[in-house]
């Protein structure tokens, strides 16, 4: 329930937010391809060698790239961001694809 989030209240969130930028067209070197936030920290990654990691609080307009001074955060996103992935359908469920697109009369 997020009501009292859109209310004004202060909510701590208990899971980390995932993001999988890609569709039909997307090119190869689409970045940010990847990201993950969990707490104060957000990882950025192309999935193959670019990997930017930012706190939040401390840099808002994520302007310094701190990855090379944790790499214990960059490991652990990392590794959450693949469960993330190995956990997604390999296609998406039919149900989930609107039936405009499936050719069917809309109601």
């Amino acid at each position: 329930n997020m009501l009292p989030t859109l209310l004004g209240e202060a909510r701590q969130r208990t899971m980390p937010l995932f993001w999988d930028w890609r569709g039909k067209d997307t090119p190869r070197d689409c970045w940010p391809r990847w990201a993950v936030r969990d707490g104060d920290w957000k990882l950025l990654t192309d999935g193959e060698q670019r990997v930017e990691l930012y706190r939040s609080p401390d840099d808002w307009a994520e302007a310094t790239n701190v990855a090379q001074e944790h790499p214990e955060v960059v490991a652990k996103l990392s590794a959450g961001l693949t469960n993330w992935q190995t956990s997604l359908p390999k296609q998406v469920p039919q149900e989930f694809i609107s039936k405009a697109r499936r050719g069917k009369k809309l109601d």
